[in-house]
């Protein structure tokens, strides 16, 4: 039952983290028609959210030290959302 609680939670974290993560990538492409340093803060604060959230995944993993089997998801997502970010960047570049 407590592995089962903390598979719940830790998949909940990840769903957050990932789609926050996905929007941070996606978001550097628009903010670069933002004035000054403004362009730095949607992605930044988008990227600090998925951040809080995969720190929180990782209690988790520390805290039942058995095998809940995230982190294969975790490195192809963020490898997808460098892709995003590429692709945003060259988009909207133009």
């Amino acid at each position: 039952m407590k592995n089962e609680n903390a598979r719940i939670k830790m998949s909940r974290y990840t769903t957050i983290m990932i789609i926050f993560l996905i929007l941070a990538m996606c978001a550097i492409g628009p903010s670069l028609y933002l004035p000054d340093y403004w362009s730095f803060l949607p992605p930044a604060i988008l990227w600090l959210i998925a951040m809080y959230n995969a720190v929180r995944v990782d209690q988790i993993k520390k805290r039942h030290r058995n095998n809940l089997g995230t982190v294969f998801s975790i490195i192809l997502v963020t490898i997808i959302a460098a892709l995003i970010a590429i692709i945003s960047v060259w988009v909207f570049r133009y």
